[in-house]
């Protein structure tokens, strides 16, 4: 997201990209915190059924796919956007 583009924008179109944005992050964050314990469980079912191998599989994948990602991270457009509504809150 280039954040040049929401320096002319509404305060509420700034509101819904910060809510889109916080969303997303809060979903990264509980997936990155429960990764782990997924994985093992999944590693550990696959003693049972080798289907429960997927489990890990995907979510290694998932992982590798997150620290693959650009340098602007979404805890900082996070910021930025909440800086962003702040400053246009306190000029109207």
């Amino acid at each position: 997201m280039k954040l040049e583009r929401y320096l002319n924008a509404t305060p509420r179109q700034i509101e819904r990209r910060w809510r889109q944005v916080d969303l997303a992050w809060h979903f990264e964050r509980a997936m990155r915190a429960n990764a782990l314990p997924l994985a093992v469980a999944g590693a550990l079912l696959s003693l049972l059924d080798r289907r429960f191998l997927a489990v890990p599989a995907l979510i290694g994948g998932w992982l590798l796919l997150r620290r693959l990602r650009p340098a602007w991270t979404l805890a900082e457009e996070r910021e930025a956007l909440r800086l962003l509504r702040a400053s246009r809150a306190a000029s109207f």
